[in-house]
């Protein structure tokens, strides 16, 4: 009877070391397993704090952008403000040289009729891309400047014959006024030029004497000669007065 229960607490003893050993290598995983865990929480944790620490200079660069951007219009619009000023000043400064020059050739024109004359040049000028100077000469010659003059049947600033206005549909009153006169006598030569191949001399007398006169060869180029002359004075003149 002393045998057995000797033998059974061996047995028993021997089964706590086990349990014993078993539950410490439990601890021993739960312990690892806890640790990894944290580990990763710490990983994770870490890694938010690098993005939201890698985003904050994205807002910063994207808001420096868009101020860079502002900035940058506001130099654009400015620059483009004095561009605006700098055309009108050279604009005002062309009107104010080539009223100088009319008043020049005709001091008895009133200063009325010569900004008039002035800007019904500088619009025939832009409106059909012909020299300015070359209108300005035909003017010269053909009326001293002055839409009031009426040499048989042509009439105003560029003696327009009145059936030529007529073919387009102006009457004479039209011709008489210089921003009509400037534009219809501009046009006209403009597209004799065309007719011409370019030559400026048989333009200006088709202008001057007909181009039937011209076909039939019956005509004399002084016209044309003294348009160019006055052409080449008129253009000294505004390249001195715009130079200073």
């Amino acid at each position: 009877m002393k045998k057995i229960s000797l033998f059974t607490f061996i047995l028993v003893l021997m089964f706590s070391l086990v349990s014993a050993f078993s539950f410490a290598d439990d601890n021993k995983e739960d312990a690892s397993t806890i640790t990894e865990i944290s580990e990763e929480i710490d990983t994770e944790t870490n890694t938010t704090d690098e993005q939201a620490t890698s985003d904050q200079p994205l807002f910063v660069v994207a808001s420096a952008t868009i101020e860079n951007a502002s900035a940058e219009s506001s130099v654009t619009e400015e620059s483009q403000d004095v561009v605006t000023q700098e055309q009108d000043q050279l604009k005002v400064k062309k009107l104010n040289a080539v009223k100088a020059f009319i008043k020049s050739k005709n001091p008895k024109l009133s200063d009325a009729v010569v900004t008039k004359v002035a800007e019904a040049a500088l619009y025939a000028n832009q409106k059909n891309k012909m020299d300015l100077s070359l209108i300005l000469a035909v003017m010269w010659k053909e009326s001293t400047f002055s839409p009031s003059v009426i040499t048989g049947p042509c009439y105003g600033v560029m003696q327009i014959h009145k059936n030529t206005a007529a073919g387009f549909g102006y009457k004479v009153a039209d011709i008489q006024d210089p921003y009509r006169a400037a534009e219809l006598g501009s046009r006209l030569i403009k597209s004799y030029i065309a007719k011409y191949n370019q030559n400026l001399v048989i333009a200006l007398t088709a202008y001057n004497q007909g181009t039937g006169n011209v076909a039939r060869g019956n005509y004399n180029t002084n016209y044309a000669k003294n348009v160019i002359n006055k052409q080449a004075a008129i253009q000294a003149y505004l390249d001195a007065a715009m130079s200073k």
